[in-house]
């Protein structure tokens, strides 16, 4: 995970074949509703998928996300541009 590792955060890691369709199981909706990758399972239970939300959700509080509100403009423009 492009986020988690430089955070110091840990995880496992679970790579599903989409041309396999393993995204497409009954169970994977449920931690996915739209069946996309990147997901991210907490241990609570919560899932949360998209790529840009989890980046998001791991930079808060860190230096990746800034205080000020033009510089987090320029963090979202430069996450759509991606």
């Amino acid at each position: 995970m492009v986020a988690a590792r430089p955070l110091g955060i840990p995880y496992d890691l679970l790579e599903l074949d989409f041309m396999k369709q393993e995204t497409r199981t009954p169970a994977f909706p449920r931690k996915s509703p739209n069946g996309r990758i990147s997901t991210i399972a907490f241990n609570n239970g919560w899932y949360l998928s998209e790529a840009n939300a989890i980046l998001f959700y791991f930079a808060q509080g860190t230096p990746y996300w800034p205080e000020d509100r033009y510089d987090q403009s320029n963090v979202v423009r430069w996450v759509c541009f991606e």
